[in-house]
């Protein structure tokens, strides 16, 4: 076997036993339907609680955290253009997503956006005539995604993972869009979290063997190498 042939064999197994240290449980909530419309009385959001399957510490060693919110956006937006001018106008509807859980908390905002164009304003704030208009939002799906929650951060304890995960799933109603307009949304937003578990796999024999056969024969060449030069 010449030098490059080998040097190749010796990457290719330090690469596979390298990728063998990580690993990935996922677990996905079922859908949580129109979280806009939890609230009580006064409009205040009302907490569904969603509960996940926590990190299975037979795997191996847990090294990081990460949330997606996963949200289908549908329904209207209200856009009354303010600006003296004709213009088309970009606006959102969506919701204000917060997510918690084991100390931890995600808050996105989740927006499916569409574009109209309207008239100059007409002096009526209500949504209607040339410069208004309730324009109905194609239906789309938003992914959101948190920071990584890991064990570089000072505060992590992976133990908050290791027992089923408890969360706290709110949805402010939410409407977006440039400064010149007024906006009201009713949208519906149906949403569901993702945990994802990052870990370092406890390592099968067949692993370490990939790994040290990676390193003899790296060493066999940096050997031969040093032979050579002497």
């Amino acid at each position: 076997m010449n030098k490059s042939i080998k040097v190749m064999v010796a990457s290719a197994l330090l690469s596979m036993g390298l990728a063998a240290h990580a690993g990935t449980q996922t677990e996905t909530s079922a859908w949580v339907y129109d979280i806009t419309n939890l609230v009580d009385a006064n409009y205040n959001p009302i907490s569904a609680p969603i509960t996940l399957n926590g990190f299975n510490t037979s795997l191996g060693t847990l090294q990081s955290v990460q949330y997606t919110i996963i949200a289908n956006i549908s329904g209207d937006v209200y856009v009354e253009n303010q600006d003296v001018g004709a213009q088309p106008i970009t606006a959102g509807g969506g919701a204000n997503v917060q997510v918690s859980a084991s100390g931890l908390s995600f808050t996105q905002n989740v927006v499916n956006s569409v574009t109209t164009n309207l008239g100059g304003y007409d002096g009526v704030l209500d949504f209607d005539g040339a410069s208004g208009a309730i324009v109905a939002l194609t239906p789309a799906q938003v992914t959101a995604v948190s920071p990584v929650y890991s064990s570089l951060d000072a505060s992590w304890n992976p133990n908050y993972f290791t027992s089923n995960l408890v969360f706290d799933l709110t949805g402010l109603a939410l409407a977006t869009g440039p400064g010149n307009a007024s906006y009201m949304s009713n949208p519906i937003v149906d949403v569901k979290v993702q945990v994802s578990y990052i870990y370092a796999p406890v390592p099968e024999p067949e692993t370490y063997g990939m790994l040290l056969g990676g390193l003899a024969l790296m060493g066999a060449v940096a050997r031969r190498k040093m032979k050579k030069a002497a």
